[in-house]
């Protein structure tokens, strides 16, 4: 029997990685990522609905640009563009998919898919701690 739940429990954590993989790109991009998209540079809100507020159509491009690394954004302009519109908001996590975005580009399939590694950490994550509360490497194998 507890062979069989092994076996499961690795089936189901494979398929459950395949599925966070598979169609990474083709899903639609959310609100929460806009925005994630838009703080990544150093951008604030306020600034782009400044630049966008002509009163005139705008352009998707025109958009996007504010998605897109800037070369006269750095990470300083990050955390302030945080602290001013979302102190909530952890800032390493930003700074670290800033640098994410400049290794691996900045396409929301790229943008995602650190999220995606850093949630698989949550598996041997969970394994460590059931281990360390619980002698019997059963209980970290059921946890």
């Amino acid at each position: 029997m507890k062979s069989k739940l092994r076996v499961l429990v690795v089936v189901l954590l494979v398929l459950g990685v395949f599925f966070r993989f598979i169609n990474i790109d083709k899903k639609y991009y959310w609100y929460d990522e806009a925005f994630t998209s838009l703080r990544i540079p150093g951008y604030t809100q306020t600034e782009v609905l400044h630049e966008i507020s002509s009163g005139q159509l705008v352009a998707a491009q025109d958009l996007m640009k504010n998605q897109r690394p800037n070369a006269t954004k750095n990470f300083v302009d990050t955390v302030k563009s945080l602290a001013i519109e979302e102190p909530q908001l952890p800032p390493l996590y930003f700074l670290t998919v800033k640098c994410w975005a400049k290794l691996f580009g900045d396409s929301p399939a790229a943008t995602r898919s650190f999220s995606v590694w850093i949630s698989l950490l949550a598996f041997p994550s969970l394994y460590w701690l059931c281990r360390e509360l619980f002698a019997p490497p059963e209980v970290a194998w059921s946890g």
